[in-house]
């Protein structure tokens, strides 16, 4: 009886030995490969790529980029995205991954000259642009219900979604037309739309506005609206270039 006690207790001491080098080990382990360490996942969501690197390399984690979008809201580089997300507790070590933003998506203005209204749409239309105001002309040489050019012209680089609008011709007419509103638009785009409907610039006058964009038509005479006939000279003011 006495022996089976003392086996016993010698079994005890065997477990609890065990046991408590396993808990050793596994904290030696743990204090040595870091593995058990838990960091809170910092929020990195609308700051820039490079920011959020050096974040979370503070906290022992790793940045991941997952995906890359344009986005109309968020400049280029910035994090749109995390996963985990803010907040989460996660072992060092981690990656946390990201979409990051391309910014806006930028395209050209397709060239939509000599097409039919219908059809100018739908190219500006796939090309992920608005075709908006048509404006409707006389002219000498493009047919009747023609696209004479559109504004911004062809090969512009603008936004994603931009309005384009487009100048229709009404075929050969020799009566009196309205004058277009010539003002915020560049002045190379004005005299190209002024040539096109037989119009010549008499005049160009500089002004330094202070904060104004260069180059953009300010005032004009005759003003919008007031009708006038083909080889009518316009004169025009114009920001500093």
């Amino acid at each position: 009886m006495k022996f089976l006690k003392a086996l016993g207790k010698i079994a005890l001491v065997a477990l609890l030995s065990f046991l408590g080098g396993a808990l050793v080990f596994d904290f030696a382990m743990r204090h040595l490969t870091g593995q058990g360490d838990e960091v809170m996942v910092p929020s990195i969501v609308g700051i820039h790529r490079a920011d959020a690197h050096k974040l979370l390399e503070r906290e022992g984690l790793y940045l991941i980029v997952e995906n890359t979008v344009y986005d109309a809201v968020s400049d280029s580089g910035i994090v749109i995205t995390q996963r985990p997300e803010a907040d989460e507790r996660v072992k060092k070590g981690r990656r946390i991954q990201v979409t990051i933003s391309e910014g806006v998506e930028r395209m050209l203005v397709p060239e939509v000259g000599g097409q039919g209204v219908r059809e100018a749409r739908i190219v500006l239309n796939r090309s992920g642009l608005k075709a908006e105001t048509v404006i409707s002309v006389p002219h000498d040489d493009v047919p009747r219900d023609k696209v004479i050019a559109t504004d911004p012209v062809a090969g512009t680089d603008v936004r994603s979604g931009a309005d384009v609008h487009l100048l229709v011709s009404l075929g050969p007419e020799n009566s009196a037309f309205l004058m277009p509103n010539l003002r915020g638009r560049k002045e190379y785009d004005v005299r190209r739309h002024l040539d096109l409907f037989g119009i010549g610039l008499a005049r160009v006058t500089y002004k330094d506005l202070e904060g104004a964009e260069r180059n953009v038509v300010v005032g004009q005479t005759p003003p919008p609206g007031t009708r006038i006939a083909r080889g009518t000279s316009v004169e025009v003011e114009v920001t500093s270039p």
